[in-house]
């Protein structure tokens, strides 16, 4: 009798989780597709807004015009921001936290810039200055403690993107040695490649080895490849590189001078910045649909990264360790698996 009210407790908990994800869909809360945070820049201000994937909703989130905010990074469940903040002649200058809704905003790391929020929830990676000079990387406790330096010597390093799985960051630098023995035109202080770090060995792989100028690299939800911006400004095309593989694949021409790749939660998109026209588009990973999602308006226009952040509070699922577990990386996941 008492393995029967067993059982039949299990299915009544298997009805109720069953009936959930039903009425999830129905609703189209598992359809979520998220908020996009962005700058946009003019007279002399800059502010963070937040923006629904159909270009609808366009809201600003930050209002001290005594401060500039720009390059915003989600947390993983959506309800954080991580960005730059700085007074105008940058006397102060750091890395500040606030909710998603603009709220709260407070320094947490003094002197830092391009803010990454690992994937588990717990670290903030961010680009450094601890000898005043050249860009380097570090990585600091969400609050701002636990300041640990990755890189610290003669090469400029900046535009870090963490892997899924927290263990390896994506970043770009200019320290391969071929690049100082080759000739150079005239954007050869510029020229950089894409490169991972495992965090806590240290050990780089240079991943894309060129001659060109390679930055702004982000991690695809599923970790299996990278997108990134290769060109100077005014001629930057956009990619997506297989870190397996090694395939390559052009999304955007340079025509539209692409610049600072965002993924979608589900990763089937990717967000950019062309300064073209200084505004916001999307398109699908395989490059066959582009989409404009801001326009450009007079005075203000789009600046610097955007982030696309997961806003499926309800549906995570677990934290384990230095993992998390959310309905987009599930997602992510079946379609690799396809």
């Amino acid at each position: 009798m008492a393995e029967r009210r067993c059982t039949d407790a299990r299915w009544r908990v298997a009805v109720v989780i069953v009936a959930a994800a039903v009425v999830l869909a129905s609703t189209g809360r598992a359809q979520d597709e998220g908020r996009i945070y962005f700058t946009r820049a003019g007279e002399g201000q800059s502010h963070i807004y937040s923006i629904r994937p159909d270009g609808s909703d366009d809201t600003r989130l930050t209002h001290d015009e005594d401060m500039w905010h720009n390059m915003p990074a989600a947390s993983p469940d959506g309800r954080q921001l991580a960005l730059r903040w700085n007074t105008p002649d940058f006397a102060v200058s750091g890395i500040a936290v606030m909710s998603h809704t603009g709220s709260g905003l407070h320094m947490v790391v003094d002197r830092g810039q391009q803010p990454a929020w690992s994937p588990d929830g717990l670290r903030l990676a961010y680009v450094c200055f601890p000898d005043r000079g050249q860009r380097d990387l570090c990585l600091a406790n969400t609050d701002g403690n636990g300041v640990t330096i990755l890189t610290r010597d003669e090469w400029d390093d900046q535009s870090i993107a963490w892997a899924p799985d927290s263990r390896r960051i994506a970043f770009s630098s200019n320290r391969d040695p071929a690049f100082w023995l080759a000739p150079r035109g005239p954007n050869a202080a510029l020229t950089s490649d894409i490169y991972t770090m495992d965090v806590a060995s240290g050990e780089t792989v240079n991943l894309t080895r060129t001659l060109d100028h390679e930055g702004e690299p982000a991690w695809s939800p599923d970790g299996r490849s990278v997108a990134f911006s290769r060109g100077v400004f005014g001629t930057a095309s956009l990619h997506t590189l297989n870190v397996e593989t090694g395939r390559e694949r052009q999304l955007v021409g340079p025509e539209m001078d692409s610049h600072f790749p965002a993924w979608s939660p589900d990763g089937s998109r990717v967000l950019f910045t062309s300064f073209a026209d200084v505004s916001l588009y999307i398109v699908d990973r395989n490059g066959d649909r582009l989409t404009r999602l801001t326009t450009n308006g007079g005075v203000d226009h789009v600046w610097f990264r955007a982030t696309w952040a997961s806003r499926d509070w309800s549906l995570a699922v677990s934290r384990s360790g230095r993992s998390v577990t959310t309905w987009a990386g599930l997602r992510a996941n079946r379609t690799r698996g396809r």
